[in-house]
């Protein structure tokens, strides 16, 4: 419980600097004259509009670790391939809505694998279904301008937002054994929620090309149920044609751990999930 104590108590510290970042940001404006109405950026006009995010994407990620089920633990060691070859269906998306400096966020990934074996007197059919959601909220704690020309036509900006939620992992699994004297089915269910804190880095180079970096961590102790998520993403915005989307190339890495339960109904789920993305995000 130390470490879950630590994470919410860094997600309010951050979150008390955002509301002072605030304050003082509106105390320094009424403090100061107001520009004439032609110098005032279009940009914070459109900043104070809800905005609204659907990026459907691929994460072409590899399994590596081990799981283990009562007193059995088996290594794991899954390239994108294999996962592949044994996948029936799958969906990743990504969803975000922002109006000014708050946002809200829900990331998903589902996958059906299957797989099956057999010799000449038994075969045996497995199912998987698994899982992985996160959600949260953020806030745009400070935004700056990196031209010393400002950034009135476009100039490059870097902004940091720090982002609280949870990631629920689930893997639903089924096995089916047929032999000559008869057969059998075994199923498990095993599903956890994990609390987060992190933050984005946010870096528009120029009106066309961005680059994001993020990282999360979570769970509830440092020994056997944790979580580390790391993202690096790089971005274009067509500026001719479909001005409304944005194309991303990048990698992610997520790292847990989670255990459960003792002797008959032990649960320990050890493993680094990685491997290069591709979407696009679609805002309006």
């Amino acid at each position: 419980m130390k470490f879950l104590t630590r994470i919410l108590i860094l997600g309010f510290a951050l979150f008390t600097a955002s509301a002072q970042a605030a304050t003082q940001s509106k105390y320094t404006m009424q403090t100061q004259p107001t520009p004439p109405s032609s110098t005032v950026s279009t940009r914070d006009a459109d900043d104070d509009r809800w905005k609204f995010t659907i990026a459907p994407y691929l994460w072409a990620l590899s399994l590596n670790g081990s799981v283990q089920v009562r007193s059995v633990r088996a290594p794991v060691s899954e390239s994108f391939s294999d996962i592949f070859d044994d996948l029936n269906w799958g969906a990743m998306v990504w969803l975000e809505a922002n109006k000014g400096k708050w946002g809200a966020f829900f990331n998903t990934i589902y996958a059906s694998l299957s797989q099956g074996a057999s010799d000449r007197y038994i075969s045996a059919h497995a199912n998987v279904n698994f899982t992985l959601l996160s959600a949260g909220l953020s806030y745009e704690l400070y935004k700056t301008c990196l031209c010393s020309g400002g950034c009135q036509y476009g100039g490059s900006t870097f902004a940091l937002v720090p982002y609280i939620g949870a990631r629920y992992t689930s893997a639903n699994t089924s096995l089916t054994v047929n032999t000559p004297i008869g057969g059998g089915r075994r199923s498990d269910n095993q599903h956890w929620t994990d609390p987060i804190v992190g933050a984005r880095f946010n870096f528009d180079l120029t009106k066309a090309w961005l680059l994001t970096f993020s990282g999360d961590v979570g769970g509830t102790n440092m020994s056997s149920d944790y979580s580390y998520n790391v993202i690096g993403l790089v971005g274009y915005k067509p500026q001719t044609m479909m001005k409304f989307t944005t194309w991303y190339l990048g990698y992610r890495l997520l790292d847990q751990k989670y255990t459960h339960g003792t002797s008959s109904n032990y649960f320990m789920w050890d493993m680094k999930l990685q491997g290069p993305m591709a979407g696009v995000a679609f805002t309006f």
